[in-house]
């Protein structure tokens, strides 16, 4: 008989599921040292957001994964249950579970819960804390826009590599017309997005909050300043 608390081994699956569909390291999204235990407040979240169907993501990803952690598994592995979860793959996925998904992949990013009924196109922010350590800031290879603990002057220097905040190595975008897997383009370094960086925010310093939908002015900008031929 497991002595696993059934409340505990639901938050690991999240956590697990989580690095998969953001890209990031499940270390680094949850370490073992975490004093504001953030996986626990984004998975309360999530767990009041979308309800029976966050349940259901949970049970489809551990029927997928199999119980394998995501540091073990391969590319193609990875990419195959991400899309599964999303409906990407061409195979029926339940509407709402894959809007949970996408829910859960801007919860982590952004730090706001968008309900997958729609309700709230603004979102919701889940916490201080979750705006604060947010993945977006993170794939930017910077910190949250009004808090910092760096020290001054840091701006003169060249970031840290991406791969110190996310845990993984990531590959650069190669030159090729082939579609890149959902981590590639999540995690590809703002400097290699234009003005446009990898959380979607443009020059204009949008809110979070903004970033749910689509951003063609950003696109328009760069075209028109050279950024994309």
């Amino acid at each position: 008989m497991s002595d696993t608390n059934p409340h505990d081994a639901a938050v690991d699956t999240f956590v697990q599921m989580s690095a998969l569909l953001t890209g990031f390291a499940a270390d680094a999204i949850a370490p073992g040292l975490d004093p504001v235990d953030l996986k626990a407040t984004l998975f309360a979240t999530a767990q009041n957001g979308a309800g029976t169907d966050f349940d259901e993501l949970l049970a489809q990803y551990a029927k997928l994964s199999g119980g394998k952690p995501v540091s073990e598994m391969t590319p193609e592995e990875r990419t195959s249950i991400g899309n599964q979860l999303l409906g990407l793959d061409g195979e029926e996925q339940d509407p709402d579970r894959a809007k949970t998904a996408e829910s859960v992949m801007r919860l982590w990013y952004l730090g706001y819960w968008y309900p997958i009924d729609g309700s709230d196109p603004g979102g919701e922010v889940a916490s201080d804390q979750a705006y604060i350590r947010g993945l977006s800031w993170k794939s930017m290879q910077s910190h949250a826009m009004g808090y910092s603990t760096w020290q001054y002057g840091y701006w003169a220097d060249p970031p840290p590599p991406l791969s110190d905040f996310t845990g993984r190595d990531v590959p650069a975008p190669a030159d090729k017309a082939e579609p890149e897997s959902i981590e590639l383009v999540l995690l590809r370094p703002a400097r290699a997005r234009g003005p446009v960086n990898a959380a979607g925010q443009g020059k204009g310093g949008q809110s979070p909050a903004s970033l749910a939908g689509d951003h063609p002015q950003a696109e328009d900008e760069m075209r028109s300043e050279g950024g994309a031929s």
